[in-house]
């Protein structure tokens, strides 16, 4: 089979996340891929929860291994997708027979006006934050791309 048609059951697979291999288990009816559950995994809490549990659920959605990673899980997210393609292998398909089309990039423009911008809420850019405060800063805003804080410190025993 090339996309669709598959062998029902249910397959295993792992592959490398960021720390050890990411095993799922994938179930096929003969024409859909009916549910990924994530099994035994060494990632990181908090920053691959997002990975091992939005990855899967919009591969089933989209029926599609062309699903956007997750900022900051990228490893974590590759492991799921590479795991899902090699259960898609073993149900006797090439691909996944459907598609996934990205959201499209926010055009939104918001101001936003304080006494101190910083970039970054890692270790340090919360250190700023706060000592910007403690000298009198009376806004200080932080933007941080990732959705936790901590930065590198999250995965460095800090």
């Amino acid at each position: 089979a090339a996309t669709g048609g598959f062998k029902p059951g249910t397959y295993t697979a792992a592959s490398q996340g960021k720390f050890g291999p990411v095993n799922i288990e994938a179930t096929f009816s003969e024409s859909a891929l009916e549910s990924i559950v994530i099994g035994e995994h060494e990632e990181t809490k908090f920053i691959s929860d997002r990975a091992l549990t939005e990855i899967p659920a919009a591969i089933v959605e989209h029926q599609s291994l062309a699903i956007d990673t997750i900022t900051g899980a990228t490893l974590s997210s590759m492991a799921v997708l590479n795991a899902a393609a090699e259960c898609v292998k073993q149900a006797g398909a090439s691909d996944l027979p459907g598609t996934y089309e990205p959201a499209a990039p926010s055009s939104a423009v918001e101001e936003l006006s304080g006494d101190v911008v910083i970039v970054g809420a890692g270790a340090s850019g919360m250190v700023a934050a706060v000592n910007a405060a403690r000298l009198g800063a009376q806004k200080v805003i932080v933007l941080e791309k990732s959705c936790t804080i901590g930065g590198n410190a999250l995965v460095s025993g800090g």
